[in-house]
C-alpha cells in the first residue's frame, strides 16, 4: 500500500488527540499499520492508496468515537458554537456566551492543559434551559453525553460507585462508573444533574478532576479527564431568584442565588470552577419560542408516520396561555404539548 504525504501527521495528531492512554510515537505507528492493513486485506480499491479519510477511520474504531466527531474541524465548531447554541436554548445568551468564552480560551491552548476543557456550575430556577444547554453543547461540539442523576448518590457509600468499590467490597471487579465511562469516551460532555443533592464527599472527589485532569479509580489507573467538560446544575438558591422582588431596586437584582450557592458550596470547591453560570427566568416571548421548538419536535416525529402538522397562530398562543409558567419554566409547556402526539 502507499501512504498519501498528510497520512503521518494526521496519524500523530489524532493518537495524541483521542488515544490518551497510549504514548506517542507508538500509537501513531499502531494506526497507520492498522489502517494499512484493513485497506490491503478488505478494501477492493486497485490503487491501494491510503488518505486521511483512512487514518480516521481506523481512530473512529479504536478510540469508539463517531466519524463525524474526528472529521468535524474544531475551528469551524468554535466559530460558530454560541451562534448555533443560541438558536437552540432561548432567553439564556448571557450563561451561552460565558460557556462558549471558556471552551474557547481552553480549545485555542490560552488555560492550563491539565485541566479540563471546562468546569462549570449551572445555577438558576428549574424549566429554564440548564440540562438541555448540556444536551445542545455536546450535539455541537460532536462530543459524547455522560448524564450523573445526584439523587442517586446521596448516601455515603454510593458515592464509591463513581470510581468503583475499595478491595475487599461487594462490587470490586465491576469498576466505578463515572471513571469507566470517561475511559471509554475520553472526548465527552459529563453532567452531574442536581448536584446539590449528592453526599459531600463527591465535592472531594470533584476536587482534583477540576484542579489536575486526573481521577484514580479504584484499581489505582488514573482516568485523564482533559479532554472532558464537566458540567454540574444546580437548583440552590432558585426559591430566591423566583420570589416577588420588592423595593425601588426589586427589578435589578438578578444573582440573588449567589449568597446562596457560597454557603452551600465550600470556597476550595468554587474557586476550581471555570465560572458559575446563572441562568435567567423564562419571559413570555421566549416562552413563545420554547412553543415553537416543542412544536418543531412534535413535528419531527409525526413525519416518520406520514402525518402532516399544521397550527395556527391562534392555537399557538393557546398553548402558551395554557403552559406559560415563569416559576417552573418550559416543563409545563412541554406537558401541554407532548398529550397531541398520543
Amino acid at each position: 500500500v502507499k501512504f498519501d504525504e498528510d497520512c503521518s501527521k494526521e496519524a500523530v495528531n489524532l493518537s495524541k488527540k483521542y488515544l490518551i492512554n497510549l504514548k506517542l510515537p507508538d500509537n501513531a505507528l499502531d494506526v497507520l499499520d492498522e489502517t494499512a492493513a484493513a485497506i490491503k486485506i478488505n478494501d477492493s480499491r486497485s490503487s491501494k492508496n491510503i488518505c486521511k479519510l483512512d487514518i480516521q477511520k481506523t481512530i473512529s474504531k479504536i478510540a469508539n468515537i463517531p466519524e463525524n466527531s474526528i472529521k468535524s474541524d474544531d475551528k469551524v465548531k468554535l466559530k460558530s458554537l454560541e451562534r448555533d447554541l443560541k438558536t437552540l436554548i432561548f432567553g439564556q445568551d448571557k450563561a451561552i456566551k460565558v460557556v462558549a468564552s471558556c471552551i474557547k480560551l481552553s480549545k485555542v491552548g490560552l488555560r492550563n492543559n491539565e485541566k479540563p476543557i471546562g468546569s462549570f456550575l449551572f445555577a438558576g430556577p428549574t424549566g429554564v434551559g440548564k440540562t438541555e444547554l448540556t444536551k445542545q453543547l455536546a450535539n455541537t461540539m460532536k462530543m459524547n453525553f455522560i448524564r450523573f442523576d445526584m439523587s442517586e448518590y446521596m448516601e455515603r457509600h454510593s458515592v464509591s460507585k463513581l470510581i468503583g468499590a475499595p478491595p475487599g467490597y461487594v462490587g470490586f471487579d465491576q469498576g466505578g462508573l463515572l471513571t469507566d465511562a470517561v475511559d471509554k469516551n475520553p472526548y465527552s460532555v459529563v453532567l452531574l444533574d442536581e448536584i446539590e443533592k449528592a453526599h459531600p464527599d463527591l465535592f472531594n472527589i470533584l476536587l482534583q478532576v477540576m484542579d489536575y485532569g486526573k481521577l484514580t479509580d479504584h484499581l489505582g489507573k488514573g482516568i485523564d479527564f482533559t479532554n472532558v467538560v464537566l458540567i454540574m446544575t444546580s437548583n440552590v438558591g432558585a426559591s430566591d431568584l423566583v420570589r416577588e422582588k420588592v423595593g425601588f431596586l426589586g427589578n435589578q437584582s438578578e444573582n440573588d442565588n449567589t449568597k446562596a450557592i457560597n454557603n452551600f458550596f465550600s470556597p476550595e470547591f468554587r474557586n476550581r470552577l471555570d465560572a458559575v453560570v446563572n441562568f435567567k427566568m423564562l419571559n413570555e416571548k421566549n416562552s413563545m419560542k420554547v412553543v415553537d421548538k416543542f412544536l418543531m419536535e412534535l413535528e419531527a416525529i409525526l413525519v416518520e408516520k406520514d402525518l402532516i402538522l399544521n397550527v395556527s397562530q391562534h392555537a399557538k398562543k393557546e398553548l402558551f396561555n395554557l403552559g406559560f409558567d415563569k416559576i417552573n419554566g418550559a416543563r409545563p409547556m412541554a406537558r401541554i404539548i407532548q398529550p397531541l402526539s398520543e
